[in-house]
């Protein structure tokens, strides 16, 4: 998973064991933001920060400008966040 300071900016990326208690917790809100994003919008962040790949393969693989990913990959960071900590989770 991702990890991202209090500004939105990505700091690490780490996995998580289902023997820590709030693994399932994070995963179902992950899943349920997730699911409340525009396709496109979902299918670039999963791209970015699950496959890993590089904003310009992202682009040229849903034929975007660059600036377009990186600038889709930053709002939903930021409706991440908010999201999170709607849910009550410390950011």
């Amino acid at each position: 998973k991702e990890i991202f300071d209090a500004a939105g900016n990505h700091v690490i990326h780490c996995t998580y064991s289902p023997e820590m208690p709030w693994a399932p917790e994070l995963e179902r809100l992950l899943n349920r933001f997730l699911h409340t994003l525009p396709e496109r919008d979902c299918n670039v962040f999963l791209r970015r920060y699950w496959y890993m790949e590089e904003y310009n393969e992202i682009a040229s693989k849903y034929q975007m400008k660059l600036n377009t990913v990186k600038t889709s990959v930053f709002r939903t960071r930021a409706k991440l966040r908010d999201y999170l900590e709607k849910e009550g989770v410390t950011i």
